[in-house]
C-alpha cells in the first residue's frame, strides 16, 4: 500500500505543533533512515511513498514517544492533517456542503492520498452515516486510527455538531473492511 506525499505533509508540522521543536527532533531521530530522510526535508507532495515505512511507523514513534503507545496519537494526528488538508476555499466549500455530500468528497480526497485504500459511504441519513474502509491490504490499526480522527474533524469543519466516530468492524478483527459509524448533530 502507498500514501502520497501530501497526506504526510502533516505528520511532522503536527508534531512540532504539538511538542516543540525538542519534540520534533526527538520524533525525527527515532525514525529508521528512510523515513527520516523524507521527514527531515520538504516532503513532494505528488510522490508515492510505502505506507508502512513512511506512515506507520512514524504514526507509532508519535504514539510510542508522546501517548504511551496509545493510538490515540495516531487519531489526533488524523485531526490535524483534515485541518491542514481544508484551508481556505477548501474549508468554506466544505462549510457549505451538507454532511452526506461532504463525506462523498471526504472519501474521494482520502482515495487520490492512499493507494488502494478506498472509501465507501454506506446508508447516509440525517444524522448519521456508515463508512467503510476497504482495499488495506493488511490490518492497519495507525491507519484506522489516523482515518478516524480525520473523518471525525472534517464533520466538525463542515459544521457539524456532536461529532461522534466509532469503529464498529476491523481489518484488525478478521473483518474484510473497517467500518466506522458516525453521527452527529
Amino acid at each position: 500500500m502507498e500514501v502520497k506525499g501530501a497526506a504526510l505533509a502533516s505528520v511532522p508540522v503536527f508534531v512540532l505543533r504539538k511538542f516543540g521543536p525538542e519534540g520534533l527532533s526527538r520524533w525525527l531521530n527515532s525514525l529508521s533512515p528512510r523515513a527520516h530522510e523524507i521527514y527531515k526535508g520538504t516532503i513532494p507532495s505528488g510522490s508515492w511513498y510505502p505506507l508502512e515505512e513512511v506512515l506507520e511507523e512514524p504514526l507509532q514513534k508519535i504514539c510510542d514517544l508522546f501517548y504511551w503507545g496509545d493510538l490515540r496519537g495516531a487519531r489526533e494526528g488524523g485531526r490535524f492533517g483534515a485541518d491542514m488538508a481544508l484551508k481556505g476555499i477548501k474549508r468554506l466549500l466544505t462549510k457549505m456542503s451538507p454532511p452526506e455530500a461532504l463525506l462523498c468528497k471526504a472519501g474521494a480526497l482520502w482515495r487520490s492520498q492512499y493507494q488502494p485504500a478506498q472509501i465507501k459511504v454506506r446508508s447516509p441519513q440525517e444524522g448519521k452515516a456508515l463508512i467503510h474502509l476497504i482495499g488495506l491490504v493488511r490490518p492497519a490499526p495507525l491507519v484506522e486510527s489516523r482515518f478516524w480522527g480525520w473523518l471525525e474533524r472534517v464533520l466538525e469543519i463542515g459544521g457539524q455538531r456532536r461529532v461522534k466516530v466509532r469503529i464498529t468492524r476491523s481489518l484488525t478483527q478478521g473483518h474484510p473492511y473497517t467500518e466506522f459509524i458516525a453521527t452527529w448533530s
